[in-house]
């Protein structure tokens, strides 16, 4: 997981909310690629609340999410219970995710989802477990450094 940020105490009026994508997020984008030396996959640009002190053609801050190729990260730590469709659903995502040479690291199970899925026979080969997001991150990292 990486984290960057712009912190300008003002900008212009002449920048606009695209600017910040196509003339300020580009640069992290062709550094993070060769740094983690990783494809990106998706991208997600979200709007918290406006910033007081930002201007009329500003939207601001904007928080872009980018995912990579190398490791998929499912977070179940929502659900109460599991059928035979999410336990398939888990396992396709990791067949996809192999095919792409990407780890899979499930997160968040409860011991009532844990139970059911060995109830339901489900086997999840190639999908590795960790009890929460920051310990799947570390062994996500972990491994794909290792390759």
């Amino acid at each position: 997981m990486v984290h960057a940020a712009h912190r300008n105490p003002t900008v212009p009026e002449a920048y606009g909310t695209p600017m910040a994508i196509y003339d300020t997020l580009i640069h992290e984008i062709d550094v993070l690629r060769w740094l983690l030396d990783d494809d990106y996959v998706s991208a997600r640009v979200l709007f918290p609340r406006k910033a007081a002190r930002s201007h009329g053609k500003l939207r601001d801050p904007q928080v872009v999410v980018l995912e990579t190729a190398k490791g998929v990260l499912i977070d179940i730590s929502a659900l109460d219970m599991v059928d035979s469709f999410i336990g398939r659903m888990i396992g396709t995502i990791s067949g996809l995710s192999k095919i792409m040479d990407a780890e899979t690291m499930l997160v968040g199970m409860q011991p009532a989802v844990a139970i059911t899925l060995v109830e339901l026979g489900l086997n999840l080969p190639g999908v590795s477990t960790a009890l929460n997001v920051e310990r799947g991150m570390k062994l996500l990292r972990e491994r794909v450094l290792q390759q």
